[in-house]
């Protein structure tokens, strides 16, 4: 089965792009902090406020995806840690250019249920949401031509 690895875009876009994610970013290290916050208050002890803080890292290493895979079959997200996820065609109902404004309030505030994957990049520009029966994900492709273009040649879908 013949696959095209894509890459995520990692690197901000522009200045706006990496001053706005420093700002997103700080806000959710802060409510990060909130779980060791309490541990400290209601313990005591500051030992055990490192636990929540190891949790959230091992399930974001866990659910973000490194790239996506796409094949005949469907898409393949591949996790830092654990098995990738595949999503057949079949499922795949929907694959559009999302707007910064969609992408950090469903993307970065919308609180995660780990059912989805996470992504690893300092953008907030120039994401794909797919959308499938049961989830969702914002992929910022590194090369959005072949990205399309990869979706149109595996897939009956058109990017809205």
């Amino acid at each position: 089965m013949e696959e095209i690895k894509i890459q995520p875009r990692i690197l901000p876009r522009d200045i706006f792009d990496f001053l706005l994610m420093i700002i997103i970013l700080t806000i959710m290290f802060l409510i990060a902090l909130l779980p060791s916050t309490l541990i400290i208050l209601v313990t005591g002890s500051s030992f055990l406020s490192f636990l929540p803080i190891i949790i959230i890292l091992f399930l974001l290493l866990k659910y973000s995806a490194g790239h996506i895979s796409i094949s005949t079959e469907g898409i393949k997200f591949h996790t830092i840690l654990g098995a990738p996820r595949f999503v057949d065609w079949k499922d795949i109902l929907e694959i559009k250019k999302a707007t910064s404004k969609d992408f950090i309030i469903e993307g970065l505030l919308t609180p995660y249920t780990f059912v989805r994957e996470t992504g690893k990049s300092a953008t907030i520009k120039g994401y794909y949401k797919i959308i499938w029966k049961s989830n969702y994900f914002y992929f910022p492709p590194k090369n959005p031509k072949e990205f399309e273009s990869s979706i149109n040649k595996y897939s009956h879908l058109k990017i809205g």
